[in-house]
């Protein structure tokens, strides 16, 4: 990875560009025909020390000096002649030690392979670099294919500053219909971004189906930078930001996302004068900042904390692949042809009708542990009030307005999300709840049947889009947890989705949890004969008869596999960090205030905490 210290460690699941071999393709240097004298020929010539000691690649002996004649013995017979040596080839030092870098190399690219569970590839050398127009017109004619078979491609291009991210992004695009692709540069988050959780921006810009998304920069450089500038917090927030991250990465590619991530390096020395020459010039002078400064100058920790994250996150379906960016020419080949193979592959993928990337438990992480939770036909129903309603309405609805006060200047988001049966009083306790608050610090989601455009994204990113900035309320009438009840029992997903969508959901609101909101959860529920009773009523009243459509009648006939569905929702999704509150809700009256008095406990539990970790 460039100019690094001496011990740094290239790590075996790191793209590596085959080494330059043409030493090894050299002929072996033919040795001189000399006799070899018998003393120095052995029985193992590949014994320690025979290089040494003059083996079979040592050097001949030179003539010794001629002496003085003396008289000539009489003439004895001629011996047979000896057996002439076989000839020897000596390699040069240069071969020798090609050949044992590559053997290295080649023992690494092994191991490397037998522990991803494939053998390893080595690339050949291409007679002629591969013609660029060409380039271009295939990768556009692969993307109308990728369109047609609906595959969503992320596209992110990291870097080091100055590295030519840029100016990458825009080659690529050069082979793109940019009908089908948006180009996202990644700063700094804004003021209105800084007021939701900081992996929202990223989900509200990943693409529909059939579309490419390039990010230039992405949440990889915005965590290395956070953590130079927050270098005593480290512990504290980097293993979470990594969680969000291969879970976002992870939820993707379950859901049929291509994912391919570039990391553009140059050395230090490169950087150094590609900064120099942009500030001598006033058209880009204006990129140059003091963090571009900071990170050349301390360029070793910068690519070791980056090292460390793409080591960490290269994932399968989502790898890095490190590029040489000295060549900006070289480099941009070489991503064309990287993308085109991911197109091709994937492509094939579809064509044959595997859907390998959907599996039933979500990939690279582990678990979030559910604290399990009682069957819902073990609830009494039967729970009435026993003080005046309209007296404790009162009393909530003036505790909830001062508390949502308290919220909105300690910058604390809220969420509700409300789950139940049909004609259980999810509509009625939300009026009631928003009665007691002001209607410009709250918004009301009401959740149906997906859009066109929401069943282009993965379902979890609608919901990203309707999340409430910092001290605001957003309550959701139905939610999130439609994938594992209505989708499921209805068979409009398929099973390793919804299977998968009870850790995809328990990630998602550890993700609202840890970035400060809190999250009330409810379940109203009533018995089987309350429903009709209320089916009955709506049926006959005409100001109600509208909330009642032949779906319900359809998924009441359905009832018990609907009780199956949530109760192991419960089960599986009653977390620490987001527990269920079960409303009692054969009694209207008696769930309304159920619910204004959890949320209203709930919120004063959180500020009471705030209070006491600022003591």
């Amino acid at each position: 990875m460039g100019d690094r210290d001496n011990d740094a460690v290239l790590r075996p699941d790191m793209h590596l560009k085959p080494l330059d071999n043409a030493a090894l393709l050299k002929p072996l240097q033919k040795a001189a025909d000399v006799p070899v004298p018998s003393a120095k020929i052995t029985d193992n010539p590949a014994a320690p020390g025979d290089d040494e000691a003059g083996g079979l690649f040592a050097p001949p002996e030179p003539p010794a000096e001629p002496k003085q004649a003396a008289p000539a013995p009489p003439p004895a017979p001629e011996p047979a002649p000896a057996p002439k040596p076989a000839a020897s080839y000596r390699p040069t030092d240069e071969q020798m030690h090609m050949m044992e870098l590559m053997k290295s190399i080649f023992a690494s690219a092994l191991n490397a392979g037998l522990q991803g569970g494939q053998p390893p590839q080595i690339s050949i050398p291409e007679s002629s670099p591969p013609d660029m127009d060409g380039l271009r017109e295939e990768l556009m004619a692969l993307q109308q294919k990728i369109r047609g078979a609906e595959i969503p491609v992320v596209i992110v291009i990291e870097g080091l500053s100055a590295s030519g991210k840029g100016t990458m992004l825009g080659k690529l695009v050069e082979g793109l219909d940019s009908r089908g692709c948006k180009t996202l540069p990644v700063h700094r988050p804004d003021c209105v971004e800084e007021t939701y959780p900081l992996m929202r921006r990223y989900w509200v810009n990943m693409p529909k189906k059939g579309d490419i998304a390039l990010f230039c920069s992405s949440w990889y450089g915005e965590l290395n930078k956070t953590c130079f500038e927050r270098e005593d917090d480290i512990p504290e927030f980097l293993p979470r930001r990594l969680n969000e991250i291969i879970s976002m990465e992870s939820q993707l590619i379950c859901d049929g996302t291509l994912i391919l991530k570039f990391f553009l390096h140059v050395s230090q020395q490169e950087q150094f004068d590609r900064l120099r020459k942009m500030e001598k010039k006033k058209s880009t002078a204006w990129q140059v900042t003091g963090h571009d400064h900071e990170q050349n100058r301390r360029f070793d920790e910068y690519m070791k904390g980056m090292d460390n994250l793409m080591s960490i996150t290269n994932l399968k379906g989502a790898p890095w692949h490190i590029m040489d960016a000295t060549d900006l020419k070289t480099c941009e080949r070489e991503i064309y042809q990287t993308v085109i193979k991911a197109f091709r592959d994937a492509l094939r993928e579809r064509g044959s009708g595997l859907r390998p990337w959907d599996v039933p438990m979500l990939p690279n992480l582990s678990p979030i542990p559910s604290l399990g939770f009682p069957p819902l036909n073990t609830f009494d129903l039967d729970k009435h009030l026993d003080t005046p309603y309209k007296e404790e309405k009162k009393a909530l609805t003036k505790r909830l307005r001062k508390l949502q006060v308290k919220l909105y200047r300690n910058g604390i988001p809220l969420i509700v999300g409300f789950e139940g049966w049909d004609a259980a009083g999810k509509g009625g306790a939300i009026r009631r709840l928003n009665a007691a608050m002001d209607a410009r610090g709250y918004t009301v989601a009401p959740v149906s049947a997906p859009t066109p455009l929401e069943l282009n994204h993965h379902y979890l990113w609608r919901f990203f889009r309707e999340l409430p900035p910092k001290g605001h309320i957003t309550i959701f009438d139905r939610t999130w947890y439609g994938r594992v009840m209505v989708e499921r029992v209805e068979n409009l997903c398929t099973e390793p989705q919804w299977q998968r969508a009870y850790e995809e959901i328990n990630r998602f609101e550890k993700l609202l949890t840890d970035s400060g909101a809190i999250l009330v959860k409810f379940w109203l529920q009533i018995d089987s004969n309350t429903q009709l009773s209320r089916f009955e009523a709506r049926k006959t009243d005409p100001e109600k008869q509208w909330k009642l459509t032949d779906e319900d009648w359809r998924n009441r006939e359905k009832w018990l596999q609907y009780e199956q569905a949530a109760d192991e929702v419960l089960q599986r999704t009653h977390t620490a960090n987001a527990p269920w509150t079960v409303v009692e809700a054969n009694d209207k009256e008696y769930a309304r205030i159920k619910v204004l008095r959890t949320v209203a406990d709930t919120i004063e539990k959180r500020l009471d905490k705030d209070d006491d970790d600022e003591a």
